[in-house]
């Protein structure tokens, strides 16, 4: 861990001559993006790195006889670890690729189909096979729907999360809050090194000092649904955890896909009509992020407490999202 620790530090220490390495920027445009001066794109980078670093040390484990970081507890083979690794590689480059030179949604969305089909095809032990709710006696059987339901869930989570970046911190929170929640589903030194990566980020988002870009945030969707379905798979998260920890973002994608489908837009192309860009018209920022902690922490640690509720806890935070949404709607049109 002292590794990635020493590293970060240095990532806050150069930051300015590592923005003019890299050299991406994100400039205001003063309709969807309202910050007032260019933004270095720095956030997907450092996540790489990171990422990087882990794919390192994993490599020369046998060279070197010493584990610096244990993966068996959450990777079922070194296979299952370098075909995780190569996708997240895979999607980095899409995104870099968005970020530095603007790509069309429908080209980034084939990019991204084929970068999740290869990873299924690699790693079978990503492939979610059956679904088991705690209200329902038997297990669906998902069979010969297994990989096309897998390849939908990863897909659309990605671009989930990729939406859901719009506004400082909320990402970053949410991506903290997850780590939290695998780490103390594994206790592996993997999300503690993914932990401080956000601090790291935070800190700097916070500061206005850089945003994550696609690079970072198609990276942290696909980092994020390999792991809802590895701990689910292995049992350590049921159903119902899946879908509460996936609340926000997932009901926003929703919602904005079919509003932007209905109006005949591309339902991938990013606009204004966010939850987070209404909430900032009305609420001022530390509002916004209270608003968005609750949304999206509250549901599955209300769970915690009342596991036979689940159907009562989603009904009602689904109430509170769109009466939340449908409010401050009003009242700025107003």
């Amino acid at each position: 861990m002292i590794y990635f620790i020493f590293f970060n530090l240095l990532v806050l220490i150069f930051f300015n001559r590592i923005k003019i390495f890299y050299n991406i920027y994100d400039r205001p445009n003063l309709i969807r993006k309202i910050h007032k001066k260019e933004m270095p794109v720095l956030g997907g980078f450092i996540l790489f790195l990171n990422l990087f670093l882990v794919f390192f040390f994993t490599i020369i484990e046998p060279l070197t006889g010493k584990k610096i970081i244990n993966i068996s507890s959450i990777f079922i083979n070194k296979r299952d670890f370098f075909s995780f690794f190569f996708t997240c590689t895979l999607i980095f480059a899409v995104g870099y690729i968005d970020d530095k030179f603007t790509i069309s949604p429908y080209k980034k969305l084939f990019l991204l189909s084929f970068s999740i089909l290869n990873f299924i095809s690699i790693n079978e032990n990503s492939i979610v096979k059956d679904l088991k709710f705690l209200f329902f006696e038997n297990s669906i059987e998902l069979r010969n729907f297994s990989i096309l339901f897998t390849f939908l869930c990863i897909l659309i989570l990605i671009n989930a999360v990729n939406m859901f970046d719009g506004v400082n911190l909320q990402l970053g929170l949410y991506s903290l809050f997850l780590f939290l929640v695998f780490f103390f589903k594994s206790y592996n030194i993997l999300f503690l090194i993914l932990i401080l990566f956000v601090i790291i980020f935070l800190i700097l988002n916070f500061l206005n000092k850089t945003f994550l870009g696609d690079s970072g945030s198609l990276v942290l969707g696909f980092i994020f649904s390999f792991f809802l379905v590895s701990f689910y798979n292995s049992k350590h998260l049921i159903v119902e955890e899946v879908i509460l920890l996936t609340f926000l973002p997932i009901i926003e994608f929703i919602r904005l896909f079919f509003y932007r489908f209905f109006l005949g837009r591309n339902p991938f192309k990013a606009d204004n009509n966010h939850l987070h860009h209404f909430l900032l018209k009305k609420f001022n920022f530390s509002t916004l992020i209270l608003i968005s902690i609750i949304l999206f922490a509250l549901p599955y640690f209300s769970f915690l407490f009342f596991k036979s509720s689940f159907i009562p806890i989603l009904v009602l935070f689904l109430g509170i999202y769109f009466f939340l949404f449908v409010l401050i709607r009003k009242i700025i049109i107003k």
